[in-house]
């Protein structure tokens, strides 16, 4: 993901204390909204709810399954990031170097999460 400018690290502490959530856990969702190509995003953070996923207009899931209140901050956190993801004044101009090269890939690639079958 691209570095955020001074304007998207206040949007994005901004948008993390409107739902209560802590702004470091709110940056690895932004992290992996950005992975998702703004469509998706698949996390692991305790104030996250543990392990989840989110699919614009589908769903969200977390670990924390009955936790109805924090499944509806996220949705509207993710929804709240998709529009930051696509100002342009939220990032600076340097890349952010990643070690996976997850920045290399075609970008209108989306990413599919398959479960591993029972095993026999």
């Amino acid at each position: 993901m691209r570095d955020l400018s001074e304007k998207g690290r206040a949007n994005l502490d901004s948008a993390a204390a409107r739902q209560g959530i802590d702004p470091e856990a709110a940056f690895i969702l932004l992290e992996s909204l950005s992975k998702g190509g703004g469509l998706q995003a698949r996390f692991n953070h305790p104030a996250l709810g543990g392990m989840g996923q989110w699919s614009q207009g589908a769903m969200t899931m977390i670990g924390d399954v009955s936790n109805n209140d924090l499944k509806h901050r996220l949705d509207a956190l993710c929804f709240e990031f998709t529009g930051m993801l696509a100002d342009e004044t939220n990032f600076s101009d340097r890349q952010a170097m990643q070690s996976d090269g997850a920045e290399s890939q075609d970008p209108h690639m989306i990413p599919a999460f398959f479960q591993r079958p029972d095993s026999v």
